[in-house]
């Protein structure tokens, strides 16, 4: 039986697949469940005047914000977690590029009690936290007090008075107590999020699977010993056709050692075009061209990279015969040496990265909520309410509600079991999201999904996973994917077939193991080294 490599790789994989497809749900819903702009344009249009077109433009913009529920159709708009303010005193300005709100409206809204000192010209806002915020009119030096210590905030543009009230620029104030602050400009809305109760509210549903993301983060590597790393794949695609199938195929190895932030790897890939290479070759156009797309196809029947990263120089070094492209002379044995290399994050981030599709910022500690979050800041509408209606979306598989836990002796097991049946039962919520009128939905003849995970003694044992599903309509689809896996090796198979887009197979294995053998910290004494900044000095890069 083929098996996948730790609970890292299926969670990873998992986790990324829900993240690219449900991630563009809510955009999508949003896209289709707008009412569509209807407007009569006037008879005599080929005469219209830019103004008239402006004009038209700025009614347009004003019934979409209308639309939006924006106070001020006309004006700025705040939204604080999802509902628009209105302000009694004077109207957002924007001075010097910032959104300037009046002081105690915007305070007060997120939670402040304000308190003016009218002989020192000072503002102050206590939290119930504990945060106190002071703010001096005429100062850009924002000071916040947490904890006993008192920090400063250096202001772009400082409070001002208009209209007898005092305006301050929103997003420094709102970042000093925690909250999430974007602005959109088409629209110009400025949004602030409670961004921290937004994420444990979504955690508070996923507290079995947040349970497994801590435990693959505690399988890190452990500091200052060698692993071996091993990946073979193989991918081969059939474009069905009237009287001939036609086929694509690659074959790619990889095998290398990696100790803390130095790593070592050579990579193999080769590659049987056929069918790509013929619709190519029909596009080729002159002699001078099918040469170098001979050239090109000629390198990927076997595509070699070989790289060492040393960390403790900041260098990297890289072979690999697809330099020949920029150098018809070049010598494939040659090394080139990159300088400045920045180091590769910590294990954590790189864990995290693996486990949730995105480059982490330094944060401890990777959950549901915080990953669903930043997929959800696409800069349109209230990020909170885009996480939730997308958590409403991954609970299916992940929350609590469906990832049951059971225990027999020492072994913790989970399971999620999902037909499209129980979906619709359960929630209903994937049809919901492509809109009213689409048949989308409807076209899923078949979904079967089906998750099981293994726990002992604070480690993930293994663990498995397989995705069934076929879909009607106009292009007709099967896809099957299945994937195991336990703490050192693994697999993951797929295969994708369709009525017009033939049947596309993918096949991978990896390996991971404790290693005694020694990181090259460069390449071998006696091969040609060739530094970056020569090769781009000569032009052979360039």
């Amino acid at each position: 039986m083929k098996r996948a490599i730790g609970a890292r790789a299926l969670l990873s994989l998992l986790m990324a697949f829900a993240l690219l497809t449900g991630g563009a749900m809510p955009a999508l819903a949003q896209e289709q469940t707008q009412p569509a702009d209807v407007v009569e344009v006037s008879p005599d249009w080929e005469n219209w005047t830019q103004e008239d077109w402006e004009e038209w433009y700025r009614q347009i913009h004003r019934e979409e914000k209308e639309e939006m529920g924006c106070p001020y159709p006309d004006g700025i708009n705040v939204s604080l977690n999802g509902e628009f303010l209105t302000f009694e005193s004077v109207l957002p300005v924007i001075v010097d590029g910032r959104t300037m709100l009046p002081l105690r409206d915007a305070l007060e809204a997120i939670g402040g009690e304000v308190v003016w000192d009218e002989t020192a010209q000072t503002a102050s806002a206590t939290f119930e936290d504990g945060t106190v915020i002071f703010s001096t009119l005429g100062s850009s030096t924002l000071v916040v007090e947490q904890n006993g210590t008192a920090t400063t905030v250096e202001m772009d543009v400082a409070p001002l008075v208009q209209e007898g009230h005092i305006l301050i620029p929103v997003r420094f104030f709102a970042q000093a107590v925690g909250y999430d602050v974007g602005w959109d400009d088409y629209y110009q809305i400025v949004w602030l999020e409670d961004a921290a109760a937004v994420i444990r509210e979504i955690d508070a549903r996923f507290e079995n699977y947040n349970h497994l993301l801590s435990l693959a983060l505690q399988e890190q590597a452990e500091s200052g010993k060698t692993y071996s790393i091993g990946m073979d794949g193989e991918l081969a695609a059939v474009l069905y056709g009237e009287q001939q199938n036609h086929t694509a195929s690659a074959r790619s190895t990889l095998k290398g050692l990696v100790r803390d932030g130095s790593l070592s790897l050579d990579a193999d890939l080769y590659v049987t075009p056929d069918f790509v290479k013929d619709f190519v070759d029909a596009s080729v156009v002159d002699e001078q061209t099918q040469a170098q797309v001979d050239e090109v196809f000629s390198l990927l029947e076997h595509v070699f990279v070989s790289l060492i990263l040393n960390e403790e120089e900041g260098t990297a070094y890289v072979r690999s015969n697809l330099l020949s492209l920029t150098d018809a002379a070049w010598d494939d044995e040659a090394w080139v040496k990159v300088q400045d290399v920045p180091p590769l994050p910590d294990t954590q981030e790189l864990v995290a990265l693996l486990m949730t599709g995105l480059p982490q910022t330094g944060e401890p500690g990777v959950t549901v909520g915080k990953v669903i979050y930043a997929v959800s800041a696409t800069g349109y509408g209230s990020t909170g309410e885009n996480a939730r209606e997308l958590a409403d979306v991954l609970e299916l598989f992940y929350g609590d509600k469906y990832l049951k836990k059971s225990q027999t002796g020492d072994t913790v097991t989970y399971r999620v079991s999902q037909t499209k049946a129980s979906l619709a039962l359960f929630g209903g919520l994937l049809q919901g999201r492509f809109g009213g009128g689409s048949d989308a939905w409807d076209n899923v003849e078949k979904l079967d999904f089906d998750m099981t995970l293994r726990e002992r003694d604070g480690k993930i044992l293994g663990s498995a996973v397989s995705l069934d599903a076929r879909v009607g309509g106009a292009f007709p689809f099967e896809i099957a994917v299945t994937a195991e896996s336990d703490v050192t090796e693994g697999s993951m198979q797929m295969e994708l077939r369709g009525d017009y887009v033939g049947k596309l197979t993918l096949d991978m294995d990896f390996t991971r193991s404790e290693s005694r053998q020694e990181l090259p910290e460069g390449p071998a004494s006696g091969d040609k080294v060739v530094a970056l900044e020569e090769l781009l000095q000569t032009g052979n890069l360039g």
